[in-house]
C-alpha cells in the first residue's frame, strides 16, 4: 500500500531558497547598494556561489520504493511529468515548478495528492548554465501578469558555460524553446560557429549583437533593438530564450525593456535586474551609473513616465503600434 508522506495534502511549499527569499525581502538594502561597480559587461568574471537555481520540492511516500511519480498542474492535466525514484528510495526531487500553482502527483497507481507552490520569481535549473529565469509572473498592465513559459532570460549556453545533454533536454522538452536569441558580439562567438548547441534539437538560433544600458540610445544599436522587438512580435518564435554572456547586462537591458513595455512596476523592474546578483556574475544594482542613465533617458522620453518612455523609444527606432500590441497580447494574461 502506498502512503503519501509529504507534502501534505494542499500544503503550500516554497520554490525559493532561503538566500533568494532574504535577497528579495531586503528592498531597502538593495536600494542602497553602492552603484560604483567594477564589472565589465563584455568581459565577465565568474565568482562566488551560484544561488540562482530554485529550491526543489521533495516528494516522499511509503510503500513503493523505486516507483515512478507522475506530476501535473491541476488545471493542465495533459502536462504530465514523470520522475523515477532511485532503487530502495521513496522520494524524488522536482524542479522548475510554476509559482502559485496547484499540482497533483501520484506514485505509480497509488492515491493522488495535491500541493501548492508559493509565490515569487520563477528561477529555473538548466544544467550547464546559470542565471536562468522565466519572465512570467510579473504583474503588468491592467492587473494582468506576464505569461509563464513564453520567454526566458539567462546566461550563454557555451564558451564560459557548457550546457549539458540534460540541460539541453530541459530547454527543449520542458521549456519547449523554439528560438535561441543570442545577444553576444560577433567576436564572442567567432570560435563557436559549429557549437550552436540547441540547433541540433530543432531550435532556431537568432544572432543579434547588442550593447546594454545607455548605449541603446546610440544610433549604431538601433537596428539591433528593432530586430529584437520585431522578433518578439512574431508568435512563431515562442517560447524564446534570450541571453548574452551572463544574462546580466545585455540580457538584463532587454528583460527590463520587455517588462516595462508590459507595465511591470518600477520596484519589480529593479528587482528582476538585481536578481542577477545571485548568479556568479557579480553584483548588479539599480544605482549603477549606466543603468541610471538609461532610466533617465526613458523618463525624459516619456515626460517623466518610464513605461511610456520605453514605448516612445521603440517607436522611434521603427517598432509599430501593431507590433507592440501583438507583443502585449502574447505575453500578458
Amino acid at each position: 500500500m502506498i502512503c503519501i508522506f509529504s507534502p501534505k495534502e494542499n500544503e503550500t511549499v516554497s520554490i525559493l531558497t532561503d538566500i533568494q527569499k532574504t535577497f528579495i525581502a531586503a528592498t531597502e538594502k538593495r536600494a542602497a547598494v553602492d552603484g560604483n561597480l567594477t564589472f565589465q559587461w563584455d568581459d565577465l568574471v565568474r565568482e562566488g556561489v551560484d544561488s540562482s537555481v530554485p529550491e526543489p520540492v521533495t516528494l516522499r511516500w511509503e510503500g513503493a520504493c523505486g516507483a515512478t511519480v507522475s506530476l501535473w498542474p491541476a488545471d493542465y492535466p495533459e502536462q504530465v511529468t514523470t520522475v523515477t525514484a532511485t532503487p530502495d528510495t521513496c522520494e524524488v526531487r522536482v524542479l522548475n515548478l510554476i509559482p502559485e500553482t496547484t499540482y497533483v502527483w501520484q506514485v505509480a497507481d497509488g492515491p493522488k495528492s495535491t500541493f501548492v507552490t508559493g509565490d515569487g520569481p520563477r528561477f529555473m535549473y538548466v544544467d550547464g548554465t546559470t542565471n536562468v529565469r522565466d519572465l512570467g509572473g510579473w504583474r503588468g498592465r491592467d492587473g494582468k501578469r506576464i505569461r509563464y513559459g513564453k520567454i526566458y532570460r539567462g546566461s550563454e549556453l557555451d564558451s564560459h558555460c557548457d550546457l549539458t545533454e540534460h540541460g539541453a533536454r530541459t530547454m527543449v522538452e520542458e521549456m519547449k524553446i523554439r528560438t535561441d536569441l543570442d545577444l553576444r558580439g560577433k567576436g564572442e562567438i567567432a570560435a563557436l560557429e559549429d557549437k550552436r548547441v540547441l540547433v541540433p534539437y530543432g531550435v532556431d538560433w537568432c544572432h543579434i549583437p547588442e550593447a546594454p544600458y545607455d548605449n541603446i540610445f546610440s544610433e549604431e544599436w538601433h537596428d539591433g533593438y528593432r530586430q529584437i522587438f520585431t522578433l518578439l512580435a512574431n508568435p512563431e518564435a515562442y517560447p524564446i530564450y534570450f541571453h548574452c554572456w551572463g544574462g546580466a547586462d545585455r540580457g538584463g537591458t532587454v528583460a527590463f525593456m520587455i517588462e516595462a513595455l508590459m507595465g511591470v512596476g518600477e520596484e519589480d523592474l529593479f528587482l528582476d535586474y538585481e536578481l542577477t546578483s545571485l548568479s556568479p556574475w557579480s553584483t548588479r544594482s539599480r544605482n549603477y551609473p549606466p543603468f541610471q542613465k538609461m532610466l533617465a533617458t526613458f523618463e525624459e522620453k516619456g515626460d517623466g513616465d518610464l513605461h511610456r518612455g520605453v514605448e516612445v523609444y521603440l517607436k522611434e527606432i521603427g517598432i509599430t503600434d501593431e507590433q507592440i500590441a501583438t507583443i502585449r497580447t502574447m505575453l500578458l494574461i
